[in-house]
């Protein structure tokens, strides 16, 4: 099966590496066969930040999430901030659970983590609202959102899930968690190729479920209200 060879896997990643092909042409390989609404290197100017003070840029190398006219406008307009990546183009995927941030050449790895970290505690927020709409904030201490590392210098993919638990006695703002849950060689060989490449688009196919399911929850809840006024 071409879409699983190593061997193709490993000439889009070199390409990668040495600067001859686009990143673009290696996120297409990674997703294969996927109608998934994603962005590429889009800044995130439109959410509101997780911490105090100066933070760095926020531009995921990759992300999924839905498209902003399945959102009911009520939702929009009561959660856009956390919930509508972009400040200048609205008709971006809205709702990013799912990440994959490329380590760039002679980058700290922990550098990449901590990017990583941070978006998946962007999803996990914009999940929560959506989650808890209209209602007192809970906290079901499930992951809901994905992340993904990539460093095309080793061919390591590496997988986490982000999840918020209520805030400590010390705390107004939820904790944000994130958890490994596999790592992969992409380049060493067909099995672990292949099972990289299962594990990375099943994780795309599970977060696309849990961002529909509590869209569809909070239009719900929001068509409700528009009924009632």
């Amino acid at each position: 099966m071409p879409w699983l060879s190593p061997s193709l896997f490993q000439q889009k990643n070199e390409d990668t590496v040495s600067g001859g092909d686009s990143r673009g042409a290696l996120f297409a390989f990674l997703c294969g066969n996927s109608d998934i609404p994603n962005g590429q290197d889009v800044l995130f100017d439109g959410l509101q930040a997780m911490i105090d003070g100066d933070v760095p840029e926020v531009r995921p190398s990759f992300y999924d999430g839905a498209l902003p006219a399945t959102i009911d406008k009520r939702v929009k307009d009561e959660l856009g901030l956390f919930i509508i990546p972009s400040a200048v183009n609205p008709h971006f995927p809205a709702v990013p659970n799912f990440f994959m941030e490329f380590k760039a050449p002679n980058e700290d790895p922990d550098v990449a983590k901590r990017k990583a970290c941070y978006y998946g505690a962007l999803g996990a927020r914009a999940m929560h609202k959506l989650q808890t709409y209209k209602e007192d904030p809970f906290y079901d201490n499930e992951a809901h959102t994905f992340t993904s590392i990539y460093d095309p210098a080793t061919g390591i993919l590496e997988l986490y899930v982000t999840h918020p638990t209520q805030p400590t006695s010390t705390s107004t703002s939820p904790e944000y968690h994130m958890t490994q849950i596999g790592s992969y060689g992409l380049t060493d060989d067909i099995d672990k190729c292949r099972r990289g490449l299962t594990a990375f688009r099943n994780a795309r196919d599970l977060a696309k479920e849990e961002r529909d399911r509590f869209i569809e929850e909070a239009n719900v809840k929001a068509r409700a209200l528009d009924t009632d006024e």
